[in-house]
């Protein structure tokens, strides 16, 4: 296989790393926006919760069932809340080369192409280096997705039990 079919392989595999690392910064942005937006849903329900709790004059809470009842759904919307700031965390996220690590990778190959060496080779090479460097920051990326996608869910499990005890406790309340 020629050198210049080598390099267009290689060129080729290093565009495919950088639409990869672009999705996946993609979902990093969605994460995010995820997490605001379940904070804020759960905020503003335990809010709601709150001021249906304590908004009547009669005690709306009755029983020491109704007591415990709403101790846990109060539990699991304020879990729901810190569970989605916990993924929105400031996480260091590795880049790729950078556009001065770029420049001095390429001034080398270009500095050891005039000492004899093929340019051809130089620049394989240095394709080669980027396209490593691209994978371990696709790699580091997808793993930190991951990890803030987790208590992204626990977020959203908080909140649906939460959601649904307080339908449980609003109905029991207008049928008694």
């Amino acid at each position: 296989m020629e050198g210049s079919e080598v390099a267009r392989l290689l060129e080729t595999a290093l565009e495919r790393a950088r639409g990869e690392y672009d999705e996946y910064a993609d979902n990093w942005k969605l994460l995010d926006s995820k997490a605001q937006a379940l904070a804020a849903v759960a905020g503003v329900f335990l809010a709601a919760v709150l001021a249906f709790f304590s908004g009547s004059d009669q005690p709306v809470l009755s029983g020491s069932g109704d007591h415990v009842l709403a101790s846990l759904i109060v539990a699991l919307l304020v879990a729901s809340i810190l569970f989605a700031m916990w993924s929105q965390r400031l996480i260091d996220v590795g880049m790729p080369t950078s556009g001065r690590n770029a420049y001095i990778e390429v001034r080398d190959a270009i500095e050891a192409a005039g000492n004899g060496n093929s340019l051809n080779l130089a620049y394989r090479r240095l394709l080669e280096r980027f396209l490593v460097d691209w994978i371990k920051a696709n790699d580091a990326l997808d793993k930190k997705c991951a990890d803030k996608a987790k208590p992204l869910r626990r977020a959203q499990w908080c909140l649906v039990l939460g959601a649904t005890l307080s339908a449980v406790l609003a109905l029991i309340k207008i049928w008694t």
